[in-house]
C-alpha cells in the first residue's frame, strides 16, 4: 500500500508542478482521475495529506506567482552508485527533481540502502524504501506493509 501512495504523490506532484498560473491545485479534480486509475480513496487521501503538509514546491502553499528557486540535489558518488542498478538511481534523482525528495531525505534513504546490505539495489527495493523513509517508518523490516508516523503510536 505505501508504494502506491508514493505512486499517487509523483503523480499529484508532476501535475500541480505544471505551469498554470497562480491557481491553487484542484485536488478534487485529481481525486477523481486517481479514482479512475484504480486507486482506493484511503490511498489518495493519505498521499494528498502528505502533499498538503510535506511537499512545499510547486506553488501548493503559495498565494503568488511560483518563483525559480535554486534547488539543492543530492548525488551519488561513484562508490555510492556501484550498489544502485541504474533505474534505482534514476528513481532517486527524479524524485529529487520533483520536489519530493530533499538532499537530507536522500541521505536517510541512502542509509538504509547500506543497512539493508543485499548487494545490488534495484529499483522494486530502492521503491520499498523510499515508501517507508516518506512514510515515517523504519525501512529495516521491509516485509510488511504496515504504516507508522511518528507521534501517532501509543503504548498501552
Amino acid at each position: 500500500m505505501q508504494e502506491r501512495i508514493i505512486e499517487i504523490i509523483e503523480y499529484i506532484v508532476s501535475e500541480i508542478s505544471k505551469p498554470s498560473g497562480v491557481q491553487p491545485p484542484d485536488f478534487k479534480s485529481l481525486s477523481r482521475v486517481l479514482l479512475e486509475k484504480g486507486y482506493t480513496e484511503k490511498e489518495i487521501r493519505k498521499a494528498i495529506q502528505w502533499v498538503k503538509t510535506h511537499y512545499h514546491g510547486g506553488g501548493v502553499k503559495q498565494t503568488e506567482a511560483p518563483k525559480a528557486l535554486p534547488r539543492a540535489y543530492r548525488f551519488l558518488s561513484r562508490e555510492e552508485r556501484k550498489i544502485f542498478t541504474p533505474e534505482a538511481y534514476g528513481y532517486l534523482l527524479q524524485l529529487q527533481m520533483l520536489g519530493v525528495l530533499t538532499p537530507l531525505l536522500v541521505e536517510e534513504i541512502l542509509e538504509q540502502s547500506f543497512l539493508v546490505g543485499m548487494g545490488e539495489v534495484d529499483f522494486p527495493l530502492i521503491r520499498k524504501i523510499v515508501a517507508q523513509v516518506l512514510m515515517g517508518k523504519d525501512a529495516q523490516n521491509l516485509e510488511t506493509d504496515a504504516v507508522i508516523f511518528p507521534g501517532n503510536d501509543k503504548i498501552n
